[in-house]
């Protein structure tokens, strides 16, 4: 297993793709109503 390790050590791989439209948005949406939610929860 060792030396399988490092045989692949310097080889880099990068993972990508083109980021689909709307989905950010959809995250910082998510987010800001769960931090609603948490502190609404908590203080009151």
């Amino acid at each position: 297993m060792e030396d399988t390790v490092s045989e692949h050590k310097d080889e880099i791989m990068v993972l990508s793709h083109e980021p689909v439209p709307g989905y950010r948005g959809a995250f910082y949406i998510v987010l800001a109503v769960a931090t609603a939610y948490l502190l609404a929860v908590f203080f009151l």
